[in-house]
């Protein structure tokens, strides 16, 4: 027999996975004017020989189409159900045959953006995970080359292409293989599969690096001046003229070229690329995986072929145009994070792009995102990410498809600086958590249980008096309502501000398990608030009902002096995830200065040793507790890490009276403690002696800001000295805190 004729699209391959209650579509190309015969086949999951009377197995559909001049194909199969019974289809003509065996039909997902999605099973905390989960061979992953290109398509095509760069089905139960596809997408995959026991298939055309401006149509960039304005802005646009060349300003000689690779083919008449509902007839193969192991960091200024626009579009999203699948899932922003307003003219277009592209059931195709992580962004403020994820929960309501969002802000940022590739702090190992959240939302959002659709935001705020009420609305007749997040007791991360506008840390409290009281006894007519508005929120830790944290908010983007979380003055911990500085070039930074769990004191002299205790006064709560020796002979010295680029330095305290230090001193015995500052200007500021009180409750020492000779505005060290006569003992720091607000007192 002659070599096959048949040109499919890459996915539909031994061992793919189709979604139920969808009629797919089979596009293809032949030899011209060929009569085609379609057959589909069921058997038996368990392999028993069927009779004549079980009716539902053996030949259940047939068709017959006659290719055009072209060669061109079109098969519609039926709607089927979801079953762990295997299909085979079968194409053949007169002189040629082709068979794909083992389809199995259940619920598919396609998932897609840039590095964190793409991040793979094998290299994220899901690694732990492979030889315990990898055993479902109804559990399968479609995936292709991570940038969409391979040694038969080495260039970017400058029009959309049908070619899947090695592409092919990856089995759940082969561990080796899952190693390779989406950790997001694979803990997705394991979690629809334990709630609904059916197949479960999902597509892996994720892409580091990459904007969404690589993920959109050209013609929709050109027609957009705000989009491509922004997009030269950045150095990334080109057109036919200099497509994939470094330098924009190259021209080249126009030709009708597609991109390299002989098996490449033009996707319209004549090199124009055809609308969004015929692209992908061409032929795709199979090939592996191939990772790739250079990965640019976030906001990186190096010009990458892949950030051209429309590049993802026409590599890795045209070639599925018409694929029915139940949803999406999106994990993408890192490259835009500083660009919040664009993305929220992107984003939006996108999801009309996807919604035009893919056939869901009863055409309710559905969307599941991500925020993103923290992260120091080079020229950027403390409160960048939190402005993109802002930006993230406003629009999900506006988008073209029904939408879901998860959030991240309570996982470790721990990264795998040691790894070949992903081994940027923009990377972290959390990835079984947020593929988790995203099957909770889907199955809220896309299979009718009654669980949230979304991770929980404020329905409505009040003022009441000198307090605002939030009301969160409610979560379903199975859930419990508003949690705090686990190991912690106090409700955190809400700041309020009066007429000035300057926001501070208040006090909450979650009441009836659906609202959130928030006030500041200090101030008496509070006139806006924020929850968890910085990039580094982690002290924010108020969750919905199934642990998912509330995003960040703020109920007006007045302008305003937002107030800055100082994680240190929790006395909660005494090491935390900070960066000692940016990594604009990780290549230029010593590894030993890359982000990591560092520090958030030091002792600067004295014979001391820093260490958590259990508090007196809070069941649960870890304090600071010093231990010290010889402190009668000369003070034991302590300082907070002010200067981790992650804090944003300098520290300011203006406008404050006080600085309270809620102490326990469990030797009972009198000790002195004094305060020192130093500004940005070198002007040091020695604050009196206090006394420590042999008494065996908590304490506060307060210090009189308001006096001090410094600008406080602009704080760059603050040390605590510690002396006890009895030389040998300990001191514990529950908290510390301003206090008195000044222009409140007026």
């Amino acid at each position: 027999m002659a070599d096959n004729i048949f040109q499919l699209p890459g996915y539909y391959a031994n061992g793919m996975i189709m979604q139920q209650k969808v009629r797919h579509r089979i596009t293809g190309i032949c030899e011209p004017e060929k009569v085609i015969c379609m057959q589909l086949f069921r058997q038996p999951a368990d392999g028993h020989m069927f009779t004549d009377l079980e009716t539902q197995y053996g030949l259940i559909y047939e068709d017959t189409d006659k290719s055009d001049r072209r060669g061109r194909f079109n098969f519609r199969l039926p709607a089927l159900e979801a079953s762990l019974d295997p299909y085979s289809l079968v194409l053949f003509t007169d002189v040629d045959t082709h068979k794909i065996e083992d389809i199995l039909v259940g619920e598919v997902w396609f998932t897609a953006g840039q590095d964190n999605m793409a991040l793979p099973a094998g290299s994220c905390d899901m690694a732990l995970r492979l030889d315990l989960t990898a055993v479902v061979n109804h559990v399968r992953i479609f995936s292709m080359s991570s940038d969409g290109l391979d040694e038969n398509m080495t260039d970017y095509s400058y029009y959309p292409v049908g070619y899947i760069a090695s592409g092919r089905w990856y089995r759940g139960s082969y561990p080796e293989e899952m190693a390779l596809v989406s950790g997001i997408a694979y803990s997705f995959a394991l979690k629809l599969e334990e709630q609904l026991h059916l197949p479960i298939g999902m597509y892996d055309i994720a892409c580091g690096g990459t904007n969404i401006h690589s993920w959109l149509p050209r013609e929709i960039i050109e027609q957009e001046p705000y989009l491509k304005n922004h997009v030269r802005e950045l150095h990334q646009y080109r057109d036919i003229d200099n497509w994939n060349s470094s330098n924009p300003e190259k021209k080249k000689a126009r030709t009708d070229w597609q991109g390299g690779g002989s098996n490449v083919a033009k996707t319209g008449d004549g090199g124009n690329a055809e609308s969004i509902t015929n692209v992908g007839k061409v032929t795709q193969r199979m090939r592996r995986l191939n990772l790739q192991q250079q990965l640019e960091v976030p906001q990186s200024k190096n010009f990458q072929t892949r950030n051209q626009p429309a590049v993802m579009f026409n590599h890795k999203l045209a070639p599925f145009i018409g694929l029915g699948v139940r949803g999406i899932l999106w994990y993408q922003g890192e490259s835009d994070a500083c660009s919040p307003e664009y993305y929220a003219r992107a984003f939006p277009i996108l999801t009309s792009v996807l919604k035009e592209m893919f056939i869901a059931p009863d055409d309710k195709l559905c969307l599941i995102y991500s925020q993103i992580a923290a992260y120091c962004y080079p020229d950027a403020d403390f409160k960048t990410v939190a402005e993109f994820n802002e930006v993230l929960s406003g629009i999900r309501r506006k988008l073209a498809l029904k939408a879901g969002m998860v959030t991240i802000s309570d996982l470790p940022l721990k990264y795998d600086k040691t790894a070949e590739a992903y081994r940027y702090p923009a990377h972290p190992l959390a990835k079984e958590a947020i593929g988790k959240r995203m099957a909770n939302v889907a199955f809220g959002l896309s299979y009718g249980q009654d669980l949230p659709s979304s991770a929980p935001e404020p329905k409505s705020v009040e003022l009441i008096g000198n307090k605002f009420i939030i009301d969160f609305g409610k979560f379903g007749k199975a859930a419990q309502g508003l949690i705090l997040r686990p190991c912690t007791q106090t409700l955190e991360g809400f700041a309020i501000c009066g007429e000035d506008r300057v926001y501070v840390r208040a006090k909450a409290r979650i009441l009836y398990g659906v609202k959130v009281i928030v006030w500041h006894d200090e101030l008496a007519d509070p006139v806006s608030l924020t929850y968890g508005y910085s990039s580094f929120n982690r002290e924010a830790n108020l969750c919905g009902p199934d642990g998912m944290p509330v995003p960040a908010f703020r109920l007006d983007t007045e302008p305003s002096e937002y107030y800055k979380p100082e994680v240190w003055m929790e006395c909660d911990r005494v090491t935390d995830f900070a960066w000692p500085q940016l990594m604009s070039d990780p290549m230029r930074v010593p590894e030993g200065d890359w982000p990591g769990e560092l520090p958030l004191w030091k002792v600067s002299s004295g014979r001391c040793e820093l260490a958590l205790t259990e508090s007196t006064q809070i069941e649960d709560r870890k304090i600071l507790q010093i231990t010290y020796r010889s402190a009668d002979e000369r003070p034991v010295v302590i300082e907070p890490q002010l200067t981790y680029v992650s804090s944003y330095p300098p520290l300011n305290l203006s406008g404050w009276g006080d600085l309270h230090v809620l102490l326990f001193n469990p030797d009972l015995r009198e000790k002195k403690i004094a305060l020192e500052m130093e500004d940005e200007n070198q002007v040091v500021y020695m604050f009196s002696e206090r006394i420590i009180q042999q008494q065996p409750y908590l304490q506060t020492v307060k210090f009189s800001l308001s006096s001090a000779q410094l600008n406080l505005e602009r704080i760059v060290r603050m040390s605590f000295a510690v002396q006890d006569q009895g030389s040998n003992g300990s001191l514990e720091f529950e908290k510390i805190y301003p206090l008195r607000r000044l222009i409140w007192q007026e």
